[in-house]
């Protein structure tokens, strides 16, 4: 009789570890950014932490690894933001490329697809960019109604075919689907502000009031002119010629950020 109690309770008190254990959300959310991971790598992944909210670039996401990668994940999301290099990986980029571009674009769009392809319900435009000796950056950008929804990757597949890097932005395509295009500044609206701007600086003068490049961008929640300007600069005497880059919120209309070359 006594053993019988003595089981029945062991019994008990590990039904409750185990109920405890399996309810506990945060174990959940561990789990979930594994079996996330795993899809990706058919291979068991180690759970490393949950990154402190004071860090700049990885606040409350999941780490996890499995030695050659490192998988930053958004359970809440439910996507994969960031996979970088646990190794080395140069001794494996070939000399000759194995792939071409349109096959490196191909690697780039399915392994998206893979880590974060559920968040996009727009259009996906790609742009590709090469780096001699190593492969290329695939840029992947969702669009609606021709806005950027601030929904973008970057993925380096290197000469080999192999994933190198990828990093993916998480936007917000209700909000732009929602936008009243009217409420935003033409591009010489724009313009006019980011010239008055500049020539607030005595030592600048405009060479020329059309930007020679114009892009409306979007990035976490901000819908902005991107735009550029050739420009003199007189920097103690000494005339410099060099493009200045303005940044300007599309809906307020204030400057979010004025960069220049290196004089």
């Amino acid at each position: 009789m006594k053993k019988t109690i003595i089981s029945t309770a062991f019994a008990t008190a590990s039904l409750f570890l185990i109920m405890g254990f399996t309810d506990n959300p945060q174990h959940n959310l561990v789990l979930s950014g594994e079996n996330l991971v795993e899809n990706l790598t058919d291979e068991q992944v180690t759970f490393v932490e949950k990154v402190s909210s004071n860090d700049v670039d990885y606040a409350g996401l999941y780490l996890y690894t499995d030695g050659n990668y490192n998988y930053y994940v958004d359970v809440d999301d439910n996507y994969i933001s960031s996979v970088l290099p646990a190794r080395d990986f140069q001794n494996d980029i070939s000399t000759v490329n194995l792939i071409d571009e349109s096959m490196a674009c191909n690697v780039a769009e399915d392994y998206f697809d893979t880590i974060a392809g559920h968040l996009i319900v727009g259009n996906l435009e790609t742009n590709v960019k090469e780096i001699v000796g190593i492969g290329w950056v695939i840029e992947l950008t969702e669009t609606v109604n021709n806005l950027e929804t601030g929904t973008k990757a970057s993925v380096i597949v290197n000469s080999n075919g192999n994933i190198l890097t990828a990093t993916v932005v998480n936007g917000d395509a209700e909000y732009i689907s929602n936008l009243d295009k009217a409420t935003l500044l033409t591009k010489e609206e724009a313009s006019s502000l980011a010239v008055s701007a500049l020539e607030l600086d005595s030592a600048v003068e405009v060479i020329s009031v059309v930007p020679s490049m114009e892009d409306l961008k979007t990035f976490k929640g901000k819908i902005f002119w991107k735009l550029v300007y050739p420009v003199k600069v007189n920097v103690d005497g000494v005339v410099h010629e060099l493009n200045y880059y303005v940044d300007i919120d599309a809906i307020s209309g204030n400057i979010l950020e004025i960069v220049h070359d290196v004089y």
